[in-house]
């Protein structure tokens, strides 16, 4: 996450140089939306996946527990 996070920071960063330096508030607007709406797609990405993990890793774990005799 923390380098998907990193990309899509730094691409919205360069692009925001040319509108802020024009003073393009619509352009501005437009990449902050884009890079918000990928922030929230990610986020959510990661509390599923978070689930997930919480779910199946005691269930993993036993099966491991059971697979080495412990």
């Amino acid at each position: 996450m923390g380098l998907v996070e990193a990309g899509v920071s730094a691409a919205a960063t360069i692009e925001l140089y040319k509108p802020l330096a024009d003073n393009n508030h619509n352009k501005i607007n437009e990449i902050i939306s884009a890079a918000k709406g990928f922030y929230l797609k990610s986020g959510l990405l990661f509390v599923i996946l978070d689930i997930i993990l919480i779910i199946g890793y005691p269930y993993m774990r036993k099966n491991m527990l059971e697979y080495t005799g412990i």
